[in-house]
């Protein structure tokens, strides 16, 4: 019989609004709690230049995340 592990991920996508007027996602914040109620987090730079200059707000939304 097969063990299913039940976790809840979650996900989310921070960006700002380019000159053209199109969207440009800077970060991807990842977090998930396993069965246990052990929290993981992670996250990813999409884009280096944008992430240094929206740092202060990349660590707000990390903090709230």
């Amino acid at each position: 019989m097969a063990q299913i592990d039940k976790t809840t991920q979650f996900n989310q996508q921070l960006s700002i609004t380019a000159e053209d007027g199109g969207t440009v996602n800077y970060a991807t914040l990842s977090g998930s709690i396993d069965q246990y109620g052990v929290p993981s987090m992670s996250y990813y730079i999409n884009d280096g230049v944008i992430y240094r200059e929206h740092l202060s707000d990349f660590r707000t939304a990390w903090s709230a995340f």
